[in-house]
């Protein structure tokens, strides 16, 4: 069987050792504009994403981490009206935001900061291709590492 640690990737062992803290698993579930009608503004989908920072192929994590992906897909069956619509909301006016800074403005007045030849290429990726989501939920687990070596998660 394997230990706790040895179950870990190399790069969270190395972080755990050197930073005393480490993410486990974290697991989101976004609503985004659904791509299969991306004119449609009252359409959304609910994506999940499960991010872990164990080795692969270890039956035991694997069968848990598939458990928790199939909670995270089925997040949108539970969405109430309101939160359904404040979501929608949310989407339109990150639409709106990424539009306008298209445009080369914000808020309705130029941004200078985008055409500063220092920051204006730094950020001009992000506007070209935004990620327009909201968050619906997030939750994450961690582990900590005492100092007399005792692993907390």
């Amino acid at each position: 069987m394997t230990n706790f640690f040895e179950s870990l990737a190399p790069e969270a062992q190395e972080d755990l050792l050197r930073y005393g803290i480490i993410e486990l698993v974290s697991v989101s579930a976004r609503a985004v504009p659904d791509p299969e009608r991306p004119e449609d503004r009252l359409s959304l989908k609910i994506v999940g994403e499960v991010n872990d920072n164990f080795l692969q192929n270890i039956p035991a994590i694997d069968r848990v981490l598939d458990r928790v992906d199939a909670i995270c897909s089925s997040a949108g069956e539970y969405l109430t009206l309101s939160l359904r619509d404040e979501l929608l909301v949310t989407l339109d006016t990150r639409r709106r935001g990424f539009a306008e800074l298209k445009k080369g403005m914000l808020d309705g007045k130029p941004a200078a900061y985008l055409s500063d030849p220092v920051v204006g290429p730094l950020i001009k990726p992000s506007i070209e291709h935004p990620v327009i989501d909201a968050l619906v939920w997030c939750i994450g687990w961690s582990a900590t590492k005492e100092g007399d070596g005792t692993l907390l998660v």
